[in-house]
């Protein structure tokens, strides 16, 4: 069965090294790119990769609008409002309603059993957004939080001074200042490893740090690269049905104890999207912190339901 990946928002740098990297690994047969604003710079995106891909696949990359979308087994939602500085995700809720509305009508119209990868930000507010104005089913929408997966596995390796694909950890809860980072997940070499309390303080001190860091560069762009590490990765589990659990925001239906909102946690994805969520292991301070996250993110959802009728 031919498989096919749709990118909205093409001409940007989230969905531009998504577009690359899910031709570089030939995880699809086709792959649209559709533009939110720019259609000469998606056109440009669309040239250039497949010249690059010269010698490696014969992959179909088209420029194409939303009604191209029909039949796509992937919808990647990269559109998001123009670069601004910002002290935190949460700031850009206001700019990503109008984008999430306008997607919710474009699946639903043209691809409604595609699954849904949501980058924009703030991610889990507004992949519960997208659902819920869509009304289809949830295992279909995944919001993309993996980066705060591998900035803590980074992190981790530096800290202890190891080589970071030796590191095996995961960050659960929100793509924000309310993730929870998983400690007693934490692996050195496929077995479990304790972390001092000293590197955990260091690493937690570490963590706010990040996003001031590349806001304070005033780039005009956002984490492309570690991005299209992660997307390609979710893109090949769920269109070769592999199974793989991956960290993903996930809409909740009495999983954790928690419903109508979502939050990323361990997802095992295959085709259809969200095949199952997983249990985790917490220590009794990283319950507590799960569950003030859950609570902040659930506000945060009830704030938005007036706003969606």
């Amino acid at each position: 069965m031919a498989k096919k990946v749709g990118i909205i928002g093409a001409a940007g740098t989230l969905g531009s090294c998504a577009a690359f990297m899910i031709a570089r690994e030939s995880l699809a047969d086709e792959m649209i790119l559709v533009p939110g604003t720019r259609e000469n710079i998606v056109k440009f995106h669309r040239m250039d990769i497949e010249t690059a891909m010269t010698g490696i696949n014969d992959m179909k990359v088209r420029f194409g609008h939303k009604e191209e979308l029909a039949g796509a087994d992937v919808v990647i939602l990269g559109a998001g409002a123009p670069w601004r500085r910002i002290n935190n995700r949460m700031e850009l809720l206001d700019d990503g309603m109008p984008i999430i509305r306008e997607a919710a009508q474009t699946i639903c119209r043209y691809c409604p059993d595609a699954v849904v990868i949501t980058l924009t930000n703030p991610v889990d507010p507004l992949n519960w957004a997208l659902w819920k104005l869509t009304g289809l089913p949830r295992q279909q929408f995944l919001g993309y939080s993996l980066n705060d997966t591998l900035r803590f596995r980074r992190l981790l390796a530096q800290a202890l001074a190891v080589p970071a694909p030796t590191v095996d950890a995961t960050v659960v809860g929100e793509h924000g200042p309310h993730q929870v980072l998983l400690f007693s997940s934490v692996k050195v070499n496929g077995k479990p490893f304790t972390v001092d309390q000293q590197t955990r303080l260091d690493v937690r001190a570490e963590i706010p740090k990040i996003l001031d860091s590349l806001e304070t560069l005033g780039a005009g762009r956002t984490t492309g690269w570690t991005s299209s590490i992660g997307i390609s990765a979710i893109v090949k589990a769920i269109l070769d049905d592999t199974g793989e659990v991956i960290p993903c925001s996930a809409v909740l239906d009495g999983e954790y104890g928690r419903s109508d909102l979502s939050a990323s946690m361990p997802v095992r994805l295959g085709r259809g999207g969200v095949q199952e969520l997983l249990p985790v292991v917490t220590e009794p301070g990283e319950q507590q912190e799960l569950e003030k996250c859950f609570d902040f993110l659930g506000d945060t959802v009830r704030s938005l339901e007036s706003r969606l009728a």
